[in-house]
């Protein structure tokens, strides 16, 4: 049986004061964006399609790995989790606010931010783009996008209980970290090959 290999890619860590940075487009150093993009070649995965989120910290590195043959799709669903009043604002400036966000990190199932997304509408979100990109290609692919958005690809896969918190405080998936996906049978069968391997990046 034939297998198409999906490669998750997460990004680099971000500029600027630590925050939920969900859709709020922070960047990534471009140094450190070519190094990551550096260290994905160095492995010759032998990818023949790029997806990647809209958000310059995924994109941009899209652009660095992206060439006549290899092309870049943008796939707005593929983003991060929208944490609406709360998205991109540093902790620094929430000291006023914290229990609530640790009620939202103790059960971010029944916590929701105003003008925020749901973890229940994102994990629907996420779970059509990859169902979709599965079933659009039978070519090796690298996906790169978020935290929050491959965790719940691997959640879907492994059929964990995606509304657990310890789903989220307990599996690490760093930043430029590699997750591997196998598919075979139209996207009916897969097995996870790799979860959050570290890529072997430069220090910024």
């Amino acid at each position: 049986m034939i297998s198409t290999q999906f490669y998750l890619v997460r990004h680099g860590k971000t500029l600027g004061e630590a925050a939920l940075n969900g859709v709020t487009d922070v960047k990534v150093d471009a140094r450190h964006q070519r190094s990551i993009a550096q260290s994905i070649l160095s492995k010759n995965l032998g990818y023949e399609r790029i997806y990647a989120s809209p958000l310059s910290r995924c994109r941009d590195l899209g652009d660095l790995l992206t060439n006549s043959d290899t092309p870049l799709d943008i796939a707005p669903d593929l983003a991060e989790m929208n944490f609406g009043e709360f998205d991109g604002v540093p902790f620094s400036q929430l000291a006023h606010r914290w229990d609530e966000l640790e009620a939202f990190w103790r059960d971010p199932q029944t916590c929701q931010f105003k003008d925020g997304e749901s973890l229940t509408d994102f994990f629907q979100r996420v779970v059509a783009v990859w169902k979709k990109i599965k079933k659009a290609t039978s070519q090796d692919s690298l996906i790169i996008a978020h935290g929050g958005t491959i965790r719940m690809i691997l959640a879907y896969e492994l059929d964990v209980d995606w509304k657990n918190p310890k789903w989220f405080s307990t599996l690490s998936l760093g930043h430029h970290s590699l997750s591997h996906i196998s598919v075979s049978g139209e996207g009916e069968f897969s097995q996870v090959k790799t979860v959050g391997q570290p890529l072997d990046v430069e220090d910024i």
